[in-house]
């Protein structure tokens, strides 16, 4: 028994280690820059540059994916650029609706 909930705990790790791996990846990869989204495309360089720096993306990838981990642990999901805002709280404000459509669901296929 104990073996299994090992192994089952190691395949928990290795999963979220790699969603968050393709997460951080696919937000490095996404064309465009989020700094020119925040700051508007007549920004100058000099500007870019330094909110680059103040959010760590002249960092290398891996320093960056550290900081990534060790601010999900803390629950700090980051600003959004579209709304301007923490993501933490547009997360939770959608929440309830989240999960009603979820158990609506759940009961919809238990009784089909």
């Amino acid at each position: 028994m104990r073996v299994y909930l090992a192994r089952r705990l190691l395949n928990i790790l290795v999963v979220l280690v790699g969603m968050t791996l393709l997460v951080f990846l696919l937000l490095r990869l996404a064309p465009g820059s989020p700094v020119t989204r925040l700051l508007g495309e007549q920004t100058s360089a000099e500007d870019i540059a330094e909110l680059e720096h103040a959010l760590g993306f002249d960092q290398p990838l891996p320093v960056q994916y550290i900081r990534f981990l060790a601010n999900i642990v803390r629950g700090d999901l980051g600003k959004s650029v579209v709304y301007s805002s923490p993501v933490s709280g547009l997360v939770l404000g959608r929440l309830p609706a989240t999960i009603e459509l979820t158990l609506c669901a759940t009961l919809l296929t238990l009784v089909l």
